[in-house]
């Protein structure tokens, strides 16, 4: 057996059989399908199952029951059904987002501390979507017009098309949570929003260290996708009912902006919270 055979055979032994069942990571959306990674073998498929409630959405694993496989431009396609979709942490095997240092300015939060803490900016991970003219931050602002237009599909389809090539671009995270959390009454789904925020969050979360103290003020861009996955997740705890877990993201989103962006601590007030302070 030659070593193209060789490669041949070990390409089809990770495949499942119709009627088998196998764990994937979804990525994101190409058309109608979802871009998933087979976990036993890190190859990437094109997944079929119809978009039914329990698609999963980009960054969960969840579990596929086979049953038909064919190839299609270069890509296997698996047909069958989605169930178990779910978030864990260790599959995601990302590089995690660079962290730098940014000078420090000196300046009142409101938050009446005085303790200096260093400040710092993510990396911003904006793909390059090919064929679409807009590059970098302009994609998010192209993305976001569509959706305001009444353009949900395509805004959703774009935000996906970036996540299918780096599932670390937090802005689209965010803007997939906001997308279904600030939907008119009638099509919001604030379940998938609080799943697309979650998955940002801990995306974002694994690239600080566990011990990290430091700052991640609004002003630098790099920083912005996180914080709006932390306050798009706690607004959709808070709307669920789970209000210790809302107020656990919310004080999380404080210590690390402490000058309060979004207006957290207004919002709170409206609601009979006492927010957090935070010392800068």
């Amino acid at each position: 057996m030659t070593d193209g055979d060789d490669a041949r055979q070990r390409w089809f032994d990770w495949l499942p059989e119709p009627g088998q069942s196998i764990d994937a990571l979804a990525l994101g959306r190409s058309g109608s399908s979802i871009c998933a990674r087979v976990e036993r073998s890190a190859a990437k498929v094109l997944v079929e199952a119809g978009l039914t409630s329990i698609r999963p959405v980009e960054g969960e694993l969840f579990t596929l029951a086979v049953r038909r496989r064919t190839r299609d431009n270069g890509f296997w396609l698996l047909q069958g059904s989605v169930h178990s979709p779910r978030l864990e942490a260790s599959v995601l095997r990302l590089t995690p987002l660079a962290l730098y240092p940014r000078i420090e300015e000196s300046s009142g939060n409101g938050a009446g501390g005085s303790t200096k803490r260093a400040h710092y900016e993510l990396e911003r991970v904006v793909p390059k979507i090919p064929g679409f003219p807009a590059a970098g931050p302009e994609v998010l602002e192209e993305i976001a017009a569509f959706w305001a237009a009444g353009d949900a599909e395509l805004a959703e389809l774009l935000a996906g098309e970036l996540l299918a090539r780096d599932l670390r671009c937090l802005d689209a995270h965010a803007l997939l949570g906001g997308f279904f959390l600030n939907a008119p009454l009638e099509q919001r789904w604030t379940e998938r929003a609080l799943r697309h925020f979650r998955v940002g969050v801990t995306i974002g979360e694994l690239s600080l260290a566990p011990e990290f103290e430091g700052f991640l003020p609004w002003r630098w861009p790099g920083n912005r996708g996180l914080l709006r996955c932390l306050y798009g997740y706690a607004r959709c705890l808070e709307r669920s009912g789970d209000s210790d877990s809302a107020w656990e993201s919310f004080g999380r989103l404080l210590s690390l902006a402490p000058e309060d962006p979004m207006d957290v601590r207004a919002a709170l007030a409206l609601d009979g919270w006492d927010a957090p302070r935070c010392e800068s």
